[in-house]
């Protein structure tokens, strides 16, 4: 062959890594995955009802299936802080201050020393509830739970989101997958088409060099 018509040929483009890694996909799952986080962290960690939510399950969970009859007086004052805080943020919901008034109660019945400043803080918070009730009277036919802010319902709310984003992403992977293997198939047949084109190329310049051979007396 000759050397021109060698250079002439086009180079065969080379073959994509059998197992390239998908980063447009990856990326387009990382922004998707940052906007349920900041939906959540928005919609719930930062809102004071989640936080509420949580302190009032934290105390609970201390006082214990008997209500705190068996619990230490340092797990007494720990919950009694913790629905302190939850009656501060969610001042609305009055089973933040009964249930301040049941463990005032229950600090008595155990002869607990409790301090004049959860105590004050304590009235304060049943104050405040009480006057928001007394302004809200005509919408206390409707409970918590049916108004949406129960503290179950709302420390399952994170898990319910994530729950409901996985469908989500399951369908930006099998997109992305299938547009990923659609390309790699194109090009791997485009090479295939390109080598066929060369070989056939070369065949076709080696017949045309091809000398014939002088013939026998």
């Amino acid at each position: 062959m000759p050397a021109n018509e060698a250079r002439r040929l086009p180079a065969a483009p080379e073959l994509p890594p059998k197992f390239p890694v998908p980063w447009g996909l990856i990326i387009i799952l990382a922004l998707y995955a940052l906007g349920v986080l900041v939906y959540i962290w928005q919609s719930y960690w930062e809102s004071p009802a989640y936080q509420a939510a949580e302190l009032s399950d934290r105390a609970i969970a201390v006082l214990g299936v008997d209500d705190g009859r068996k619990a230490t007086p340092d797990q007494l004052r720990a919950a009694f802080d913790d629905f302190l805080e939850a009656g501060r943020l969610m001042p609305q919901e009055t089973q933040f201050a009964d249930n301040l008034e049941r463990l005032r109660g229950r600090f008595e019945e155990r002869h607990i020393p409790l301090d004049i400043e959860r105590v004050r803080r304590a009235e304060a918070v049943s104050s405040v509830t009480r006057r928001i009730q007394e302004e809200r009277a005509p919408l206390l036919v409707v409970g918590a739970r049916n108004r949406g802010w129960a503290p179950d319902q709302l420390v399952a709310g994170p898990r319910t989101i994530m729950m409901w984003s996985l469908p989500g992403a399951v369908l930006i992977i099998a997109i992305g997958t299938y547009l990923y293997v659609s390309a790699y198939l194109v090009r791997t047949r485009e090479r295939e088409a390109h080598l066929k084109s060369i070989e056939a190329r070369v065949k076709e310049i080696g017949k045309s060099t091809r000398r014939p051979r002088p013939k026998r007396s």
